[in-house]
């Protein structure tokens, strides 16, 4: 019993560890983004934008960074139309998200190989995807959501604000 004990302190403190470190290095990812486009007055994100023909390489390249700073980073560009949907997939697909942090540890010379693959794969996947109309449903279903919301909120402070 005192060694299933001593397992399971292991264990936890372990595990504790891990998702400190994890967690400490996600931030300052997303940090280092964020900074980079205060640097630039948030031309990093309007860059990312123009180049409608490169997001899925751009989404490639930021899902490779390990952890899902990239990806944190670019999903909520999609539901603002910034980034195509395309773009989405490609960074979800080009990440290892925290496993990367084990093959880099462990196997860099496989955490490379798989890199590369997934970063081709990421590419051609989110250049298939923005073929096809997905992206554009989903975003017309968002907005079409938002705009019940907000109507939704105006009535319910009309109805607030009438009783006084």
């Amino acid at each position: 019993m005192i060694v299933l004990k001593e397992i399971l302190g292991l264990v936890a403190v372990s595990a504790e560890n891990a998702f400190l470190q994890v967690t400490v290095f996600v931030g300052a990812v997303l940090l280092l983004f964020g900074y980079i486009d205060y640097i630039l007055s948030g031309r990093l994100v309007q860059r990312i934008g123009a180049a409608k023909k490169l997001q899925p390489v751009i989404g490639a390249i930021l899902g490779l960074t390990p952890g899902c700073g990239g990806a944190i980073f670019v999903m909520p560009l999609f539901p603002r139309g910034i980034v195509s949907f395309g773009t989405v997939i490609a960074t979800l697909l080009a990440t290892m998200g925290d496993s990367a942090f084990v093959l880099i540890s462990v196997m860099p010379k496989q955490w490379i190989l798989v890199s590369i693959i997934s970063f081709f794969v990421a590419i051609g996947v989110g250049y298939l995807v923005d073929l096809t109309p997905i992206g554009d449903r989903l975003l017309e279903k968002y907005q079409e959501t938002q705009q019940k919301k907000a109507k939704a909120r105006r009535a319910h402070e009309e109805i607030d604000h009438g009783i006084f």
